[in-house]
């Protein structure tokens, strides 16, 4: 293992936040650094001799510096504040509905749901691209929403807090038949959770989570191939009646 300065360190650091802001996105997490350096590493026409690992700059004994944030403060990058050439030091990107939307929807499918704020921050010190800050769905004048829960009940997330949609039974059978109509082959709990995502991201907004069908405390079944077995058989009661 090779020895490696500070200067190294912040060197490496800029040259990933500049990768970070050709890729259009302005968030330098460590797992972003990790993939460039793998990447780098792999081109053999480009020197890498000064390319330290991240166990090497913050999670070791021995490495250079106690966290992740302190390396990056050293080398001039605020992880999380990162922005785009043009944007200005300190500016603060501004983002539609469909933005929030968007993140908290990734956040969810990512994370399960309800969705906490924690978990939601979790996922997203792991992305590369630029998303909403836990803060901006507070009141404020950058935030179109007035608390957390408003904006997941906006996004169609379930989150702790908020007062879940109730569904009938009528409505989970609905959308387990809507879902496996789209599969020839059996409807699992990941297949039914992409489409839901593709039902919000197209505009939908009563669509029931998984954790309103079986997973969460006032779900309508005990499992989900409980759900999905109620959901197909009444659709053969019905062909049967017709």
């Amino acid at each position: 293992m090779g020895t490696y300065t500070r200067a190294d360190i912040r060197s490496a650091i800029q040259a990933a936040a500049q990768a970070v802001t050709d890729a259009g996105a302005a968030h330098l997490a460590s797992t972003f650094y990790r993939d460039w350096r793998r990447e780098r590493l792999a081109d053999t026409d480009t020197d890498t001799a000064r390319l330290p690992s991240v166990s090497t700059i913050c999670n070791s004994d021995t490495a250079r510096y106690d966290t992740w944030r302190a390396a990056c403060a050293d080398a001039g990058i605020t992880p999380g504040l990162y922005r785009r050439s043009g944007d200005g030091a300190g500016s603060v990107a501004r983002y539609d509905r469909d933005a929030f939307r968007t993140a908290l929807r990734e956040a969810a499918a990512a994370m399960g749901e309800p969705l906490t704020e924690r978990a939601y921050q979790d996922w997203r010190a792991e992305q590369s691209r630029q998303t909403p800050s836990p803060t901006l769905f507070t009141p404020r004048k950058s935030s179109p929403y007035e608390s957390w829960s408003a904006a997941c009940q906006d996004a169609g997330v379930e989150t702790h807090g908020a007062q879940p949609q109730s569904y009938s039974t009528a409505d989970i059978r609905a959308a387990i038949l809507a879902a496996t109509a789209t599969r020839d082959d059996l409807l699992r709990i990941c297949d039914y959770k992409t489409w839901r995502e593709a039902q919000l991201e197209a505009g939908a907004t009563a669509i029931p989570s998984v954790s309103a069908i079986c997973y969460g405390e006032s779900a309508a079944f005990e499992s989900w191939k409980a759900a999905r077995l109620d959901a197909l058989l009444s659709e053969h009661f019905d062909d049967e009646a017709e």
